[in-house]
């Protein structure tokens, strides 16, 4: 969001894309590519609304969704579903604002478009921030349940079989099943997720809340020196390997209800977040493609 300044200026490896710009349709061609042809399967964008009491118009810093993806020549080959950043853009004033306003456009705008992930018919929608801000925005939990129903009710109308709500942070919390969410995923786990140790105990100890499920989610760190100036390790393409593994073979089998939406649901933490140091994307360095690599080997055959 600062442009690539920041990350140019440190030390660590740079996309094999070079510095791209994430809102042209061939440079989301590339990374349709390299994801696809490494078993992933669809891609979660971070949504930043911009209005409190009126229509949503131009959501912030969605070039890479809006005219990079949505205008890629090869977008239908993976699906697409939103993070909505509640934490750290606009939540609608109230409940009112929600149904005039936000539920119309999330159906029309991205719950109608064939590419929106709907897993077992259920259009899928993670918010970052949201069980803590919305409580707040809306006047209660039992307001935001509300709330969430009515977006799952109007789906109904266009066909779907109601909605799947992930709650993006890194523990669980307190009266998430009571406001309707179905599972959590993390987004990232913290300045030591690179090791194996944080991923596993991270994903077990959120699995101890049976009323949510864990979506298992693997990490491959946090250096933020671009942003943030601290530099921290990454995790070994040996180490994400064994710990996609562990995923696999270990905590879905184990976790997930068979024959539901939670079988065989993996989280990446992340994508191409450089100036976290979270990201999966192919690099200059050494590195390569091992990452995407890892993933390819553990979930493809």
């Amino acid at each position: 969001h600062r442009g690539w300044d920041c990350i140019a200026n440190c030390r660590d490896p740079k996309p094999v894309l070079g510095f791209y710009d994430e809102g042209e349709g061939e440079s989301a061609d590339w990374e349709i590519k390299y994801l696809v042809e490494h078993g992933v399967d669809f891609q979660a964008f971070c949504w930043y609304a911009d209005a409190r009491k009126s229509a949503i118009k131009s959501p912030q810093l969605a070039y890479q969704l809006e005219d990079g993806y949505k205008n890629a020549r090869w977008s239908d080959r993976m699906r697409y579903c939103l993070i909505w950043e509640c934490a750290n853009a606009c939540v609608p004033e109230d409940v009112a604002v929600w149904r005039e306003h936000y539920v119309p456009y999330l159906i029309e705008h991205h719950f109608k478009d064939p590419r929106y992930l709907r897993l077992k018919n259920r259009p899928v929608l993670f918010l970052f921030g949201g069980a803590w801000r919305l409580p707040k925005q809306f006047g209660s939990v039992e307001k935001v349940r509300t709330a969430f129903d009515y977006l799952a009710d109007e789906g109904r109308k266009i066909g779907c079989d109601g909605m799947i709500y992930v709650a993006s942070q890194a523990s669980s919390t307190p009266d998430l099943a009571a406001m309707g969410f179905d599972a959590t995923a993390a987004y990232n786990w913290g300045d030591d997720g690179y090791r194996y140790d944080v991923n596993t105990n991270s994903n077990w100890k959120n699995a101890a809340d049976r009323s949510c499920y864990t979506i298992p989610t693997v990490s491959v760190g946090f250096n933020n020196e671009p942003w943030g100036g601290k530099r921290k390790p990454m995790m070994t393409p040996a180490e994400l390997r064994r710990t996609l593994i562990w995923a696999r073979d270990e905590f879905e089998p184990k976790m997930s209800a068979k024959g539901t939406w939670q079988e065989r649901l993996f989280m990446l933490s992340t994508w191409n977040e450089y100036g976290e140091g979270t990201y999966m994307m192919p690099t200059t360095d050494e590195r390569g493609f091992s990452y995407l690599d890892a993933v390819r080997v553990v979930f493809t055959d």
